[in-house]
């Protein structure tokens, strides 16, 4: 799977111009489809693989366990920027 960057997507410029409540529920929505999605995978569907460009071949489960970090990491990015924005003043 190729590594995704905002600069090669067509649709990125759509999306900053969103406003917050849009995007929050888009998110929302995209999460309840994933997770109803997985919660329904076959055995044999969570062992199926893809290669990740640094980590190597990686099943569905572990695909799944990577998103939730790289997650986590951009959701304490935008705490830490959140955060900032209000100490500043602004």
């Amino acid at each position: 799977l190729p590594r995704y960057r905002a600069e090669d997507d067509p649709e990125w410029l759509s999306w900053i111009t969103r406003r917050r409540t849009e995007v929050l529920q888009v998110l929302r929505t995209q999460r309840e489809i994933l997770v109803h999605e997985v919660a329904n995978m076959t055995a044999a569907q969570l062992a199926r693989t893809a290669v990740h460009p640094r980590f190597g071949q990686m099943t569905t489960v572990q695909w799944l366990e990577f998103f939730l970090l790289h997650e986590a990491h951009h959701l304490l990015a935008v705490l830490q920027r959140s955060r900032e924005y209000v100490d500043s003043g602004a």
